[in-house]
């Protein structure tokens, strides 16, 4: 919440958030509750949103970055919400492919694989063929 609060003192508006409890989880991995999120929303009374469309359809940043979540369901919770987000615009953060073996805010997985996945990725989008023989297919 501290960035976006800075940025709307900058260009001198008013800011409304969640409350801190909506946001706050246990563990970093653990998705807020969407359901107590939504019902906020439905009784903010602002002129215009901006909204993370990773806070909404997987319950934050790093839970988006493990996602296990069907794509239906994640669209699903957008177009629930969209009926009360019309007016303003939308924020998604580009997911990034880190080089190293650790799974702090990755999936699980990656703190066996991340970095072999790393450069199957480069190698794809080198347009090379990407070497899966240390990746199990669940994995990639």
């Amino acid at each position: 919440l501290q960035l976006p609060r800075q940025l709307a003192a900058l260009a001198g508006w008013p800011l409304l958030t969640p409350p801190a409890e909506l946001l706050r989880v246990p563990h970093i991995k653990q998705p807020i509750h969407q359901a107590a999120l939504m019902a906020w929303l439905r009784h903010a009374r602002v002129d215009a949103w901006v909204w993370s469309a990773d806070l909404l359809a997987y319950g934050g940043l790093i839970p988006s970055r493990l996602g296990f979540e069907p794509l239906e369901t994640c669209i699903g919770i957008i177009e629930q919400c969209l009926p009360m987000l019309t007016q303003g615009a939308a924020f998604s953060s580009v997911l990034r492919i880190p080089n190293y073996n650790l799974a702090e805010e990755e999936p699980d997985y990656w703190a066996s694989y991340g970095q072999a996945l790393y450069q199957y990725s480069e190698r794809h989008a080198q347009g090379l063929r990407p070497m899966t023989k240390e990746l199990p297919d669940s994995v990639v």
